[in-house]
């Protein structure tokens, strides 16, 4: 025995009992918690862009990426998400709910963009179009309900102002008979 520490059978001169076990996964789940409340502070009240009521440059950015990839160019439309000023009609869309509820979504838009951090090593606006696309279609069949609906929220509201879009709405009409964009 040297300087009063007592050799364990693996070799190593400290064995932790249950007790300090516990009391290291306490320190590491305070950590993080307030490491991740840190992040979620900041994100929670950002400035607007110029030009924008409620979104930051970040969040313009996020909803862009995610408009051009879940509404691409395609044959039968030839006009996409990322060309139909989207954020704009977000922006507008926020002013509808309450203030908490306006910071939550921009927290989720935060929180979506950083999420393909551990997988692609980049964010979400940063990602190429089909990653971005790959992505979306993983996401809406993810096994966490919670992430399940945080993209149909997305795609529910940015799905409205592209499908009503001045040069998607007659497009669509076609396929439908109920006088939809006339």
């Amino acid at each position: 025995m040297q300087d009063g520490v007592k050799p364990s059978r693996s070799g190593l001169k400290w064995t932790p009992s249950r007790r300090q076990i516990l009391v290291l996964m306490g320190i590491v789940a305070a950590g993080t918690a307030a490491g991740v409340g840190a992040v979620g502070i900041s994100w929670w009240d950002q400035t607007a862009e110029t030009g924008f009521v409620h979104l930051s440059e970040d969040e313009i950015d996020f909803v862009q990426a995610f408009s051009s990839a879940a509404f691409p160019v395609t044959k039968a439309i030839d006009f996409g998400g990322g060309e139909a000023g989207l954020p704009a009609f977000f922006d507008q869309t926020l002013s509808n709910l309450a203030d908490s509820d306006r910071k939550l979504v921009r927290v989720l838009l935060h929180g979506l963009d950083h999420v393909p951090l551990t997988t692609h090593g980049a964010r979400f606006r940063n990602l190429d179009l089909e990653a971005r696309q790959d992505l979306i279609e993983a996401w809406g069949g993810h096994d966490s309900t919670l992430m399940r609906q945080a993209v149909q929220l997305l795609l529910t509201l940015l799905g409205m102002g592209f499908l009503t879009h001045p040069k998607v709405s007659p497009l669509v009409s076609t396929w439908h008979g109920c006088g939809y964009g006339r």
